[in-house]
């Protein structure tokens, strides 16, 4: 069996998405976390899809990207198996709030009944296979957090309006925990997650009200519902999904220069070896690449890959 991968990637550079978005931005008061990164990027799409041909080859068969501008990526080009998807067409209306994205997926056209769902700057940092993502009864496979600092977040939510790493949605998460009675479980890991349609839809049916509401809301805020983490509990509980802790991701941070900042990357890089899962997490406000992130992926992903361009 081959499973489909599908991308959520925002082109950030997008004029009329901008306006867009400041126009809608203009008309909430209550949206939080949605921190205005830098219109430059580091290409971690770019790095995921190399890192798929180098560490996941022959495991899928599409790639899906879910983007905010029906565009190809500048750095890909036209391949039969890259379909592009406008997430409007998705959601059937203007939506910044990639919880309510996340929560259409499984409608793309075509679609494989398993997939297997990456943020735009997740990335494969060793070989795996199926095997990693499914048991042998097709239950599906998801990892807990490995990084110290985000389980601290988890345990004390509030710290995120300090410090906004975890996408800065860690109260949201919370609030939906208290709500279903969910206690002493580990965020879920800044990796690839596998979904299967049927249960997606069967999650939807049981949470209609919550999720018809979380589509109407164009940003996220601390009252989001959650979708990714409250359908893998749910998930969970029904035995459909197995929450395991053995496969650690390395995360690092591209912020504003900062001396603690360029520590912990180091620190987190002597792990490259044995992590599974690598995220760059993006917390900056100022235009600013960091030339040793950057550096450290040129190196570790220097072969292009069939779907980019020759230039």
């Amino acid at each position: 069996m081959k499973l489909d991968i599908v991308y959520t990637y925002v082109d950030s550079t997008d004029i009329n998405w901008l306006n867009e978005k400041q126009f809608y931005k203009g008309e909430t008061t209550n949206y939080t976390n949605n921190l205005a990164r830098s219109d430059t990027s580091l290409n971690e799409l770019l790095y995921s899809i190399r890192s798929l041909e180098q560490y996941f080859s022959d495991q899928y068969q599409h790639i899906y990207i879910c983007t905010n501008n029906r565009k190809l990526p500048t750095f890909l080009k036209q391949h039969p198996n890259i379909k592009i998807i406008y997430d409007r067409d998705l959601i059937g209306s203007p939506n910044f709030n990639s919880n309510a994205i996340e929560s259409v997926l499984h409608l793309i056209p075509g679609l494989s009944e398993y997939y297997l769902y990456f943020n735009d700057d997740f990335i494969l940092n060793r070989t795996l296979t199926l095997k990693d993502f499914l048991t042998k009864d097709n239950k599906l496979i998801w990892y807990a957090e490995s990084n110290y600092f985000i389980n601290l977040a988890n345990s004390i939510p509030f710290i995120t309006y300090f410090l906004p790493i975890d996408g800065g949605v860690n109260v949201a998460r919370q609030k939906n925990y208290e709500k279903l009675g969910i206690s002493g479980n580990p965020p879920i890991s800044h990796s690839p997650r596998i979904f299967k349609k049927s249960h997606v839809e069967e999650f939807i049916n049981v949470f209609k009200p919550q999720i018809n509401q979380l589509r109407k809301e164009k940003f996220r805020s601390d009252d989001s519902f959650t979708f990714v983490d409250v359908f893998c509990f749910w998930a969970e509980h029904k035995k459909y999904l197995s929450l395991l802790n053995n496969k650690r991701t390395i995360i690092l941070i591209q912020s504003n220069p900062h001396y603690l900042i360029d520590l912990y990357n180091i620190w987190e890089m002597t792990d490259r070896k044995k992590a599974y899962f690598l995220c760059i997490e993006d917390i900056r406000t100022e235009k600013h690449i960091d030339p040793m992130l950057l550096d450290f992926l040129n190196k570790k992903f220097k072969h292009k890959c069939k779907y980019e361009k020759d230039w």
